[in-house]
């Protein structure tokens, strides 16, 4: 006779689940914290209050062994990511820009030259027009006959278009004047409330009052200060240190607001004030609201994930999360709304600062390799252009020269295969005609299949050794390997009757999205590849 165990195990976690779905939430939130590595949890978990990233973490479903399943590691491809459930070879955001090879020019994710930007006309208007399938909050209005109310706000308008989807409603802060802009999209013109913080010229009185650190600067024990040499100067080269002073930049450069933390100040006020005007939670369906905080992106940038700067960053912005919970608690109750925290991707080391540990580390000039590449490749096989263009790190031929002369295509990718692979810090330039046949750890074959959009991506792409960066300043750090420096990030779970656990299950930021809709109880964004973490949801049905 065979065992009923097998079956009477999945029958309770059927029980589990159906049970855990019926509890639906007035409203959910994303905290959206961008270039956030995991580690930053417990790097600072002892200076943090007991109401933001520590509530979350204790009272919350953690799962520590979240990572990106696809490369390059970017903005537009992350956040896309989150919200649809599935990866860029499906869902179309491969990078922040690319090279459309239809119109011979690059193209910036959220660009849409058939709309304007509304309350600025400082850009060419912003949209998801470029994104393949539906997000989470499409079918979220989709199901509820448009009901649900679904809004995403950011400094940044490819984190805020991306994360509303089709059909929510998006806005992000527009650097020259300070405001909170929208596209006509979504609107025809801003609602009143909009112009009415905007009135308030928060911008310009926050770099009136600069910043200085939280706590005593002793207290700073997991960065340095001194570190000069590894930090940007946003701020001016003479600005080197604390306290920064703004003021000359009230009124004339206000984009250098996001390079401070109140950026995400900003964003908590805009949320509380939406909430309240556009009375989310309210109705008898659930609504979505996602927070994008871009400074911790910026600051990262900027000043390396190592400097005082950032530890003081997520050090307010604890303060300013814990806030907003405490708001959300006498809003909604404890288990009236669901918060989901996480990140679009990680971020690397600065190599100087590797190097002087003594850490294998470098630059690798791409640009240099690719012109050397292309005049090897003329002394080969004739004076033609053989690379189109190089927008790293993909490799665009030049498919005239091949059709011209005739010569084996195979016959070029492997020589700029061998020329690009000599150099130091290169670990493989791979063919995408021939790509399953490329000798590759297979997590990371996956993750460059995954990330490949067969009508935009080039013909060749570059991956570089651990802790090796293509060209950039060598102050500040940036992101976009398929290494866990990269691709580790945080999710944390919150309200909704969730208890507390700690789960080190593999799950991939693809997996999100579909899990909001197993505990909504409803479709699954359309191109969804993504698994709902199960665990989280029997989680939710525990006595």
């Amino acid at each position: 006779m065979k065992s009923l165990r097998p079956l009477l195990v999945t029958l309770f976690a059927g029980i589990s689940i159906s049970s855990a779905q019926s509890l639906k939430p007035r409203l959910i939130v994303g905290l959206v914290v961008d270039q956030m590595r995991w580690e930053y949890l417990y790097k600072f978990n002892s200076r943090f209050g007991p109401d933001g990233f520590k509530r979350l973490m204790d009272s919350g479903f953690n799962c520590n062994n979240t990572h990106l399943n696809f490369y390059p590691s970017h903005d537009g491809p992350g956040y896309a990511s989150i919200f649809t459930g599935t990866v860029p070879s499906i869902h179309g955001i491969p990078a922040n820009s690319w090279y459309d090879k239809n119109i011979r020019s690059e193209v910036y994710c959220v660009e849409d030259e058939t709309v304007r930007n509304i309350g600025s006309d400082r850009f060419a208007g912003s949209s998801p027009r470029r994104l393949e399938v539906n997000t989470i909050g499409d079918e979220l209005r989709l199901f509820t006959n448009h009901q649900s109310k679904v809004f995403a706000i950011s400094l940044m308008d490819r984190a805020a278009v991306l994360s509303a989807g089709h059909s929510g409603n998006a806005y992000w802060l527009d650097g020259g004047s300070g405001n909170f802009i929208s596209s006509t999209f979504y609107l025809a013109r801003l609602p009143s409330w909009v112009e009415a913080f905007n009135s308030r010229q928060y911008v310009d009185s926050i770099c009136k009052a600069g910043w200085d650190l939280l706590y005593p600067r002793s207290t700073y024990i997991y960065s340095n200060d001194g570190g000069s040499l590894y930090k940007g100067t946003p701020f001016g080269k003479t600005a080197l240190s604390f306290p920064y002073d703004l003021s000359s930049f009230a009124s004339v450069r206000r984009n250098v607001f996001s390079y401070t933390p109140f950026g995400n100040t900003i964003l908590i006020d805009f949320a509380t004030k939406l909430i309240s005007n556009e009375k989310l939670g309210s109705g008898d369906t659930p609504d979505l609201l996602t927070i994008a905080f871009s400074s911790t992106d910026y600051i990262g940038h900027a000043f390396n994930p190592n400097s005082i700067e950032l530890e003081d960053t997520y050090l307010r912005l604890d303060k300013e999360i814990g806030s907003f919970l405490r708001h959300l608690d006498e809003l909604y109750g404890k288990d009236g709304y669901l918060v989901f925290l996480t990140s679009d991707h990680g971020v690397a080391n600065n190599f100087g600062y590797l190097k002087d540990m003594n850490i294998n580390s470098g630059e690798v000039k791409m640009n240099e390799i690719i012109l050397n590449t292309e005049k090897y490749l003329k002394s080969t096989f004739g004076d033609l252009n053989w690379i189109r263009t190089f927008n790293y790190p993909m490799i665009h031929l030049n498919d005239s020269s091949i059709i011209t002369t005739g010569i084996d295509r195979k016959a070029i990718t492997e020589q700029i295969k061998k020329n690009i692979e000599q150099y130091d810090g290169v670990l493989k330039v791979l063919d995408l005609t021939s790509i399953s046949d490329e000798l590759l750890e297979a997590s990371l074959k996956t993750k460059t299949i995954n990330g490949i959009f067969s009508k935009l991506s080039g013909d060749m792409i570059i991956i570089l050794k651990p802790n090796y960066y293509e060209t950039f300043s060598r102050t500040g750090t940036t992101h976009g390997s398929l290494f866990s420096y990269d691709t580790h990030i945080p999710l944390l779970w919150y309200g909704c009757g969730i208890k507390s656990q700690k789960d080190y299950s593999e799950i991939n930021i693809t997996d999100i999205a579909p899990t909001i809709s197993a505990i909504l109880n409803i479709p699954e964004p359309n191109g969804s590849t993504g698994h709902i973490i199960k665990d989280l949801l029997i989680n939710i049905n525990k006595k």
